[in-house]
């Protein structure tokens, strides 16, 4: 089994700052912007709250909740509504995809995932003082590799995944869990 290292969610260039952790001690992984993405901020969920809600008190937060967000990887089912055939999703392409192939990536790895993150008071602002942190947040094991673009492929199971309705690229794959 190969462990597979992967930098995901908001930080100081992408997003403009870290993840929240909570008071309770729960982290959310915040998606990072992306203009070609069909998903909103204000569209995704997180224990029954908007996303475009967290983001609001969080200082140097950059996306305002029309924004458009690459939630990927896609790891919880109560982000949105689900096909009934979901399964947790990462989507890679690319460089980044050129270097999982070169690795031999393939079913049985497993993806760790970490990100920048910092605390929060119960008002969701960033503690004055605390440190910003570098946390493992999630994982994903692969059970299959899918090439996005072939065309007998049915992709419906991932719903609207920001690797699905681009143009097409022979590295597009997604990393079904």
């Amino acid at each position: 089994m190969k462990l597979i290292l992967s930098r995901k969610g908001f930080d100081s260039g992408a997003g403009g700052c870290p993840s929240p952790i909570f008071p309770d001690a729960s982290m959310l992984s915040l998606p990072i912007p992306d203009k070609m993405s069909c998903q909103r901020y204000e569209d995704l969920a997180w224990k029954g709250r908007k996303l475009s809600d967290i983001l609001a008190p969080l200082q140097g937060a950059r996306p305002q909740p029309q924004h458009s967000a690459h939630l990927d990887p896609d790891l919880v089912g109560e982000t949105l509504p689900r096909h009934p055939n979901w399964r947790p999703v990462l989507g890679q392409t690319g460089a980044a995809q050129g270097h999982l192939r070169n690795q031999g990536v393939g079913p049985g790895d497993l993806f760790l995932f970490f990100g920048l993150y910092r605390r929060v008071n119960e008002r969701g602002s960033f503690i004055p003082g605390e440190p910003k942190q570098h946390v493992l947040w999630g994982w994903l094991q692969i059970d299959e590799v899918i090439q996005v673009d072939h065309p007998e492929q049915d992709l419906t199971w991932a719903g609207m995944h920001p690797h699905l309705g681009r143009a097409p690229d022979p590295s597009n794959k997604l990393y079904r869990a």
